[in-house]
């Protein structure tokens, strides 16, 4: 009986869990489509607005300060061919865009950011970039899932050990229960 007990405990906290896991997953992901928009948007907007005072510096100054937020791993500026021009976190040795990332310029449109799942499973979303009327470019964000699985597992983690201490308690108050209900049965079973 207490292992059919503790079975049961089990599978229904290890049921809990699942559905813990995959709700947190969805709130996650999204959470990130909302940072990347909001992200790829300001940093559009700041380099719009330092292209238009022709201050470049201005604009790398904005890039390294995206990536300073906890859930930014990369952020960039390209010209409208998609030539890097600033970047930092990632891969800032790159050049060029990827050829999948190249693909999503024509996805853009002018006022909305373009979110998207690029190779590796990275989230990324790209913004163009406007002064004046004139598209000068596009400003790109990296979604950092470090911060986002630590969150997660740190949940699974903390409802393992809730899950330990409960089936533990009940296996205890099952014994004691036990016992109680046992040794009236074995005075009167002599």
């Amino acid at each position: 009986m207490l292992a059919a007990l503790l079975l049961l405990e089990s599978l229904s906290i290890g049921l809990f869990a699942l559905l813990l896991f995959r709700q947190q997953t969805r709130r996650v992901y999204r959470n990130a489509q909302e940072m990347l928009a909001y992200e790829s948007t300001a940093l559009a907007d700041q380099a719009a607005e330092a292209l238009e005072q022709e201050r470049p510096n201005w604009v790398n100054l904005s890039v390294r300060e995206t990536v300073d937020s906890p859930t930014v791993e990369a952020a960039a500026i390209t010209d409208r061919a998609g030539r890097v021009l600033f970047a930092t976190g990632g891969d800032t040795g790159q050049t060029g865009l990827r050829p999948n990332e190249k693909a999503q310029i024509e996805l853009v449109q002018r006022s909305k950011p373009h979110l998207f799942t690029s190779e590796g499973g990275r989230w990324e979303a790209v913004h163009a970039i406007y002064t004046s009327g004139t598209l000068r470019g596009y400003a790109w964000v990296t979604f950092d899932r470090s911060a986002a699985r630590r969150e997660t597992y740190s949940l699974l983690s903390d409802t393992a050990i809730f899950g330990a201490i409960w089936i533990g308690a009940s296996a205890l108050l099952v014994l004691l229960i036990g016992r109680s209900i046992t040794r009236p049965l074995a005075v009167l079973h002599r």
